[in-house]
């Protein structure tokens, strides 16, 4: 039987291996525009030199072509440069649909001085299908974007298992929730996907317990077919599935321990160990390390300004940590403020009139310098009046 067994598993695992992780590569240096004829709608200052392609987006656009691609495509691989932040799109068109149009698959791209490479997964967008007729990418107004590369990835299923049982062992970042709630093992089959799984709520790919619950599912049928065709006593038979019952827990209980575990090492490696002007605070990042050494300047002289990303917890955190001096974020009082911070957001900029201003407008009238400069976007900030 055990030779069976291994011959069997040799059998299966054969072919498996033979079908290797394969990429397709569209490379556009050198002058090349890979594969066959692309359409540009939008835009139309779209240049191909020794580095790439060049597109200088006057208004919103997008370039797409006709693939062939004859495997399922899992991730697109980019090489890419753009001359400021933005967020761009991944373009595919449905099948066999009576009105044409795209799906659309946003990705940010940051400002680099060389080509960056971006992942993007798509094997856990239920909308994606690699037989697409159309594919490209979408640049919004004013960007300027130097594209090398894309790669299309496919993974064959050794790899997708050994991605997939991997994926089950990654945890979560800490989250308030944490504290009553955990998503539990989740189940992705490539890097990519098994990188960015926690990026949202709830994780991409799919639970994995259902792992669980198969090999649930299979041992209970066993012991049930022992027990009513009397292959096995029916305590024999019990025994054993609670026996598979039992170290399914005990695993499941490690892996949940080993994640809260995981975030004390991490606040440990990351907030504890680190010398100031280095320490990260979970999703927080440099939060807590900015403000410990800007608070000093910033309650000397009565009030400041403060200004965050978007709508978040950090403005209510410098009310806490500054009391009873308190943070103006608008209105007419912040024009009054000396000193100010911006954490975590390139929105705020000053002009060559001194004035500090954002997308909605003049925040302070300046005129403003800054005083220093910290991780994340970040700067503390001296505006006389």
């Amino acid at each position: 039987m055990p030779r069976r067994l291994i011959i069997g598993i040799f059998l299966t695992i054969l072919p498996l291996t033979a079908s290797a992780k394969s990429v397709i590569e569209w490379d556009f240096r050198n002058g090349q525009t890979p594969p066959g004829k692309w359409e540009v709608r939008g835009f139309s200052n779209v240049k191909s030199y020794q580095e790439g392609i060049m597109i200088i987006a006057d208004k919103d656009g997008y370039m797409t072509t006709k693939p062939e691609f004859k495997k399922k495509i899992d991730a697109v691989i980019l090489t890419i440069q753009t001359a400021r932040d933005m967020e761009a799109v991944l373009l595919w068109q449905e099948i066999n649909i009576a009105v044409k149009g795209y799906n659309q698959l946003p990705f940010v791209l940051e400002k680099s001085d060389a080509p960056q490479v971006v992942d993007i997964d798509l094997s856990t967008l239920s909308i994606w299908n690699s037989r697409a007729p159309e594919f490209g990418i979408g640049i919004p107004k004013g960007a300027q974007v130097l594209i090398e590369k894309m790669e299309f990835v496919s993974y064959n299923p050794i790899e997708k298992i050994f991605h997939g049982a991997l994926s089950l062992w990654k945890f979560d970042v800490y989250a308030p929730q944490a504290i009553n709630f955990l998503w539990g093992p989740w189940l992705n089959f490539n890097p990519i996907a098994r990188a960015d799984m926690y990026l949202m709520d709830p994780p991409l790919g799919n639970s994995g317990m259902w792992v669980v619950y198969i090999i649930l599912a299979i041992f209970g049928l066993r012991a049930g077919k022992n027990i009513v065709k009397h292959n096995q006593p029916q305590a024999k038979a019990l025994v054993a599935f609670l026996t598979v019952v039992g170290c399914l827990w005990i695993v499941l209980d490690l892996r949940m321990g080993s994640e809260i575990l995981s975030y004390a090492l991490t606040d440990w490696r990351d907030h504890v160990l680190k010398n100031p002007g280095e320490r990260n605070a979970r999703k927080h990042r440099s939060f807590h390390d900015t403000a410990e050494d800007a608070i000093p300047t910033l309650t000397s002289s009565g009030s400041y300004f403060f200004k965050g990303p978007g709508k978040t917890i950090y403005f209510s955190a410098m009310r806490y940590l500054t009391y009873p001096v308190k943070p103006v974020q608008s209105g007419p009082n912040l024009e009054n403020t000396t000193y100010g911070l911006i954490f975590g957001t390139n929105d705020a900029v000053i002009n060559d009139s001194g004035q500090l201003i954002t997308s909605d407008g003049i925040l302070h009238p300046g005129p403003c310098s800054i005083e220093k400069e910290y991780r994340d976007y970040s700067f503390l900030l001296r505006c006389k009046q």
